[in-house]
């Protein structure tokens, strides 16, 4: 299994924008992965034995279609977060309890807006 790399980036201050993860069978991405029962996992750490910086709560939202959702982040709480870069990850728990992945993985940077401005009346 190859492991995707996907960079993210969020902006303090902005909403993190919600994504969707789609689970496959086959190595062709044609044949949806049933997920019902099992359990997403997704963090943002400095490295993996670090402390916690982000957990970005995906959660099934159509677990015979194979889609896990990655919630948005409101700009009320991307705001508190610190700058930096960071590492994230997506795996994902069957029903007997074994972990699978990381199926995702990749730099997480965290990044002050530029423009700070109140926006024209």
């Amino acid at each position: 299994m190859a492991v995707v790399v996907q960079n993210l980036t969020l902006y303090r201050g902005i909403t993190f924008r919600s994504f969707v993860i789609h689970c496959f069978q086959d190595d062709a991405l044609t044949i949806p992965q049933d997920i019902t029962g099992w359990i997403p996992w997704s963090e943002v750490r400095t490295d993996p034995d670090q402390a916690l910086v982000i957990n970005l709560v995906p959660f099934i939202s159509n677990a015979p279609g194979g889609i896990v959702t990655v919630p948005a982040i409101q700009d009320e709480i991307t705001i508190t977060y610190t700058n930096g870069k960071y590492k994230w990850d997506f795996t994902m728990q069957d029903p007997t309890g074994q972990r699978f992945g990381p199926y995702i993985r990749g730099s997480f940077t965290i990044k002050s807006k530029i423009t700070q401005g109140a926006p024209p009346e």
